[in-house]
């Protein structure tokens, strides 16, 4: 009765853990989630659009907005701040009396924040009153602007601007005097909701400037409000929200409360939007939570078999045992059920009794052990759970199971008389109950159409495409406890034709008290294969329990690792390269590399598709990127070297930092030949300018405008350029040009020669009036149309570079001085290629030793796909001709890719490639290219301008506190930018109960249970066994057996189960593990986890239970020496029946 009770009680108990254990995991979720979003993002702002300016119809909308939020989520507001402003249309100028500015000036925006001069700090000056002054045609108001305006309008203290509020009255104005000039106290509070607009100058679609004037509330309400009641304006609400008081519970309730709140708001006020990530973040929290809560149901109902398995094992020896009982019960006359009932009365009461106390014990162990593995943010302390119906409920399901199973027990025993019984003791079955009627193969074709099921919803949890929400079908998870039910059977089908063949084996070649063991495991496979069945599932329950929660765990953990990318990562607007070498050079800082993130379109592979591209430098990156090897199949290291390995072939070098084609120092015009004759403009007369490109040695670039090459005598505007870099243009001179020996001169250079030259830095300007300049190198030359039709195929001929300049006459030189061999720079520093383009044929560069001026070399630029888009042209490569690059799996190493950004065409290597890379999205393909050879590449392209990169990847220095080295950071770059530390990610997953973390606790309560019934199974087995097998170990010590050949016997009775039950068990549970875990490698959004889950198997827990079953084994074996050794065989033989 006690080891029944201890059973039906564990059942209990465990299912109610589960329960209260789930709510725990619930509770600690919600504050995790809620505490590790942005304050920001969780509050409520309401803003209404488009309402008069006067107090009246304000004060009628603000009573509406406070009875609508009163009645949906008062509960939860914490704070509430109001704004108001002006429209956006109210031109500026500077000064009370100019006249209305023209379309396009800036615009001024009065506002006013309730709370604003609490939270921002006065730089100068002080703050306004709220005393307007209202005549006709005029109204005046003092404001504070912010410090970025100050400095950017340059408007010191006291300066006055006129903002107009109507186009049709010129005349009419507000006159703001500037009294205070204010900045934010902290531009992180919670207060200014991430917007901080306020203090400078924005932007209306990118063009018109706006500026924000602050006045107070009462000033703008009794001046502008006063005057221009009928003006139409903005005002809104911040509902600052204190989330503790959502709990699991209310979830529900406050997503409704959110969306009532926008519903009763749109319906009741019009122009409106409600602006809350609350709703949002608790809907994924719940689908966290159900993703959560599989894992925990899989393995609570794994531990729960076992244990209403161990209890039909428990009671199956025990009915062995007390057969007799049943037995004699029924020959003086009772009936099945009458015996049975005798039998099963006292299970009852015990179950009842479990069905009460259980779900409290249940409730002290998951609050004095298992909530204190559970850590989340947000939480002091550990998470609180009281008494729930569910705790109950789910109670009462595990103590019905196991009265079921008592119950089956009870009537199997009644059904046996004295006659039965004895023969049973006699003559074992060896094929049990189920199989007779092949129930086993029942277990098998259900545990097939799960299996089918599982495969085809592609696991336990699927995505309603409706709703968007996770659904889980219960009767899936019944699927791994088919598994351990069908491989139960298996078992039980094949153990005795082993035990048959072992018993075989050895009765020929073993020794006696071998033989003796295995004939008797053999007459008796029933008893034996019970045992090897729990051995078996609680070696795989073992293995499953040390993976499952340390691979959910680690699996996010390293999601966080991925989305982190680098050990810090520094964010901002937009990083300078003196903000990224002051980042470098922080206190602490070991590695950083700059990362550009771009997103461009593929020309060649997988066409018009968006891809990442991904630019840094490659040896930093290796040293602060997180990557796994299986990516990639070799380390981030090995990933990237072809980055920086590959062979340069442009010009740059320590020795020459000008990288181009040389011009003198005191040249002050360019000029070049060009052979026209093979183009042709097609039906209408086109514009095709040639540009030279441009660099100095100090690294920047310009372009000048050489000519029009079908009308070279036309003028042309420097600012149509579309160019992003320095241009200069000038009508460029037409003349015969200089004599190839440099001799001046005219001769004739044949048909379709032209020479265009330009001044090098505009007109009247020569070197000897003029500061030093930088050196100047040619790095290429290209083409811009300013017509909609394409320039048919053709080509150019270019030659005879030439330079002019005063000094160089000077010094000796004769007017016009050729750059030699131009065409044709040689090895270093390199040759001529054709810019990337868009074309399906790619255009050509080749030196044609026949094409040149006078029959000499000369540079032939040829294309044969019409020139359609401006820039198509020649560079002198930086460095790389091709970049070299690494790529998604979606590229081929070897494979030549060309993908677009929004000027350039740029061509690609692959390299290398891998399946992931940290913080790529797996829906587009990725590119990753070595920064610096990129931006070069992209500074010799005629529009060379590259977005400045968002963020840098910081390796801190070995034995710098992390926190220290953030601070250097942000004090280095004065506070404007953010940094993210992965160890802070590392650790806030790691505290997330809905992810595994604080799931030990549960792993380790079951194991416990579990290894306890093992040992109460194998003692009981070893009483029951030696009590109904006394007679066999009696007559074989009568016939001469030695206690150690017995001590031998009994041994390898034991081992033999234990061996194939713990070696069964072990590879089960590795499979099992395997199988489940890989159907949980989903996201709250149904999508695949990335990085892809590995199975983590916690080695020391594995051996610890393992170990604990071999212990169990040992026990039982000691406890069946002992009570063989007490056996008296005298006296056994005399009263043997």
């Amino acid at each position: 009765m006690a080891i029944a009770s201890f059973g039906i009680l564990s059942a209990v108990t465990l299912m109610a853990v589960g329960a209260i254990y789930t709510r725990g995991l619930a509770e600690g979720g919600v504050r995790h989630f809620l505490s590790t979003t942005d304050p920001t993002v969780l509050d409520t702002q309401i803003l209404v659009q488009n309402r008069p300016l006067g107090p009246a119809d304000y004060g009628q909308l603000r009573g509406k907005v406070a009875d609508i939020v009163q009645d949906n989520i008062n509960h939860m507001v914490r704070e509430t701040h109001r704004f108001g402003r002006t429209p956006d249309d109210w031109p500026l100028t500077r000064g009370p009396l100019g006249p209305r500015p023209l379309l396009g000036a800036p615009v001024g925006r009065p506002f006013f924040l309730t709370g604003f001069q609490e939270h921002s700090l006065l730089l100068k000056g002080r703050w306004p009153s709220a005393n307007p002054v209202a005549v006709q045609g005029y109204l005046e108001l003092e404001t504070v602007v912010g410090a970025d305006t100050a400095h950017l309008m340059n408007w010191p203290l006291g300066t006055q601007i006129s903002v107009f509020p109507f186009r049709g009255e010129p005349l009419e104005r507000v006159v703001l005097t500037v009294v205070g000039v204010a900045d934010a106290i902290d531009r992180q509070d919670e207060y200014w909701l991430s917007n901080l607009t306020y203090f400078g100058v924005q932007t209306i679609n990118g063009e018109q400037l706006l500026v924000p004037f602050y006045v107070t509330e009462d000033a703008f309400f009794q001046g502008l409000g006063g005057k221009y009641p009928a003006v139409v304006g903005d005002f809104g609400w911040f509902l600052y929200l204190d989330t503790s008081v959502v709990t699991a519970s209310t979830v529900d309730g406050t997503i409704d409360s959110i969306a009532r709140l926008e519903i009763d708001i749109n319906r009741n006020i019009p122009r409106t939007l409600v602006l809350t990530g609350l709703d949002n973040t608790l809907e994924r929290y719940k689908r966290q939570l159900t993703l959560a809560r599989v894992p925990i149901y899989l393995f609570t109902g794994l531990v729960v078999f076992l244990i209403l398995y161990f209890l039909a094992l428990v009671i199956g020896l025990l009915s062995r045992y007390r057969s007799e009982e049943a037995g004699l019960l029924r020959s003086r006359g009772g009936s099945i059920a009458q015996v049975g009932g005798i039998l099963v009365a006292s299970e009852g009461v015990v179950t009842l009794i479990s069905i009460i106390v259980g779900p409290f014990i249940a409730l002290a162990i998951v609050r004095l052990l298992l909530l204190r593995t559970i850590d989340p943010v947000g939480v002091e302390g550990t998470v609180n759970v009281g008494i729930s119906a569910d705790m109950f409920v789910m109670g009462a399901v595990g103590g019905l199971l196991s009265l079921v199973v008592l119950a089956g027990y009870g009537v199997g025993r009644a059904k046996l008389g004295v006659a039965a019984a004895l023969s049973n003791r006699a003559r074992p079955p060896t094929v049990p109950l189920l199989q007779r009627y092949y129930v086993d193969l029942l277990v098998l074709a259900g545990l097939g159409i799960l299996w089918w099921q599982i495969s085809g919803r592609g696991g336990f949890i699927s995505r309603d495409l409706a709703s968007g929400t996770l659904e889980v079908n219960p009767s899936l998870l019944f699927g791994p406890i088919l598994v351990l039910l069908a491989a139960s059977f298996l078992i039980l089908r094949f153990l005795p034709f082993l035990m048959r063949f072992l018993a075989w084996g050895g009765s020929r070649v073993s020794p006696a008290w071998a033989s003796f063991s295995l004939v008797r495991v053999a007459r008796d496979p029933l008893s034996h294969g019970s045992l090897v069945i729990i051995l078996m599932l609680a070696a795989a329950l073992g293995v499953f329990g040390a993976s499952f929660q340390s691979t959910l765990a680690r699996s996010q953990e390293e999601q966080a690792l991925f989305r982190q990318g680098g050990d810090l990562v520094v964010g901002g607007r937009g990083f300078t390269p003196t903000i990224q070498a002051t980042v470098a050079a922080a206190t602490g800082v070991e590695h950083s590399t700059p990362v550009g993130k771009d997103t461009v379109t593929l020309l060649d592979v997988l066409p018009r598709r968006s891809a990442a591209l991904f630019s840094f430098e490659p040896t930093a990156m290796a040293e602060t990127a997180w990557f796994r090897d299986a990516f990639a199949g070799r380390s981030l290291q090995d990933l990237l070297t072809p980055l920086s390995e590959d062979e340069h072939s442009g010009p740059i070098s320590a020795l020459d930092p000008v990288a181009g084609v040389p011009i003198p120092a005191d040249a002050e015009h360019l000029g070049v030949w060009v052979d026209v004759f093979d183009l042709e403009s097609g039906v209408i007369n086109l514009g095709l300018n040639l540009w030279a490109r441009l660099r100095d040695d100090t690294g920047r670039y310009r372009n000048i405008r050489l000519g029009n090459l079908f009308d070279p005598t036309e003028t042309f505007s420097a600012a149509s350029s579309a160019s992003g870099d320095e241009t200069i243009s000038d009508t460029p001179s037409l003349t015969a040009g200089p004599g190839s020996s440099g001799e001046p001169g005219i001769f004739d250079p044949g048909p379709g020669w032209i020479f265009l030259e330009v001044p090098l830095y505009g007109r009247g300007i020569s070197a000897s009036t003029t500061s030093p300049r930088p050196r100047l190198g040619l790095v290429g030359f290209y083409f811009t149309k300013r017509a909609i039709f394409a320039v048919p195929p053709g080509s150019i001929v270019l030659d005879n570079v030439t330079v002019r300049g005063s000094l160089l006459n000077e010094a000796g030189n004769v007017p016009g001085t050729i750059i030699e061999n131009f065409n044709d720079p040689g090895p270093e520093p390199g040759p001529w290629n054709a810019l990337a383009n868009q074309a399906d044929e790619p255009d050509i560069v080749e030196y044609d030793e026949s094409a040149g001026l006078r029959g000499e070399g000369g540079l032939k630029f040829s294309w044969t796909s019409p020139l359609v888009e401006s820039n198509r042209g020649m560079q002198l490569p930086a460095g790389h001709q091709i970049l070299p690059a690494v790529g998604s799996l979606q590229f081929q190493p070897g494979q030549v890719v060309r993908f677009r950004d929004s000027k350039h065409v740029i061509p690609v290597v692959i390299r290398n490639v891998s399946r992931f890379f940290p913080t790529a999205s797996t829906s587009l393909p990725f590119l990753l290219v070595d920064r610096d050879d990129y931006v070069e590449y992209i500074d010799r392209l005629p529009q060379g301008k590259l977005e400045q990169p968002r963020q840098i990847w910081v390796t801190p220095a070995e034995g710098w506190d992390r926190q220290d080295v953030v601070t250097s950071i942000n004090d280095a770059t004065s506070g404007f930018t953010w940094v993210r530390d992965r160890d802070r990610a590392v650790s806030l997953a790691g505290r997330n109960p809905l992810a595994g973390g604080g799931w030990n606790g549960l792993t380790i309560v079951s194991i416990s249970a579990i290894v306890v019934a093992i040992i109460l199974t194998l003692a009981i087995h070893s009483v029951v066994a030696v009590h109904t097998g006394r007679v066999d170990l009696s007559v074989v010590r009568a016939l001469g057996f030695s206690r150690a050949q017995t001590i031998f016997s009994l041994t390898l009775d034991r081992v033999l189960v234990a061996a194939l039950g713990i070696g069964a068990g072990s590879a089960i549970g590795i499979w099992l593990g395997r199988w489940v875990l890989g159907y949980l490698d989903i996201t709250t959004a149904g999508q695949q986890v990335i990085p892809p889950m590995i199975v983590d198997v916690k080695g020391w827990l594995v051996a610890l239970i393992l170990a604990s079953l071999v212990a169990a084994t040992l026990l039982s074996l000691l406890l069946a020496v002992y009570w063989v050794m007490r056996l008296h065989v005298a006296q056994v033989l005399r009263s043997a029946e």
